[in-house]
């Protein structure tokens, strides 16, 4: 119902993207891998994002990676087991991820506007979502 409505949006309206689908599917996926049902969370999270070059920014990647890394940590410590399917949507993600993240800030600006003090290191979207995909592959072993 939501997207329906968003794609009958006037093209010409506003160039930036609507949000609205994307939070709510986030909000789901998040609840759901919460609650420990993460095969249907995460799925909720990678609808969240599509199409990946409008949806993915700071704020949507930070409630992105919360769900992976609470994935993450359960499967460390074996606490859940992951379908093979469900393993290959997440490295699929990721691969979107590292595609579409590369010129973005994984920090959600502050409301001074203050820059990262002594930060050398240029973080990236793309730079994280490599880091989670190599820890998802060694998991996967």
């Amino acid at each position: 119902m939501i997207e329906k409505e968003e794609n009958k949006r006037i093209p010409n309206e506003t160039d930036e993207p609507i949000y609205h689908s994307c939070i709510v599917n986030l909000v789901i996926g998040n609840l759901y891998c919460q609650k420990g049902n993460f095969d249907f969370g995460i799925s909720r999270i990678c609808k969240s994002l599509e199409p990946m070059e409008n949806k993915l920014g700071p704020d949507t990647w930070f409630y992105t990676k919360t769900c992976l890394l609470a994935l993450a940590d359960k499967l460390s410590k074996q606490m859940f087991i992951l379908k093979g399917t469900a393993y290959n949507n997440v490295l699929k993600l990721l691969s979107k991820i590292d595609e579409y993240g590369k010129d973005m800030s994984p920090l959600i600006s502050n409301h001074n506007n203050e820059k990262e003090v002594g930060s050398s290191v240029k973080e990236s979207i793309s730079s994280e979502g490599r880091q989670l995909k190599h820890i998802f592959m060694k998991l996967m072993e």
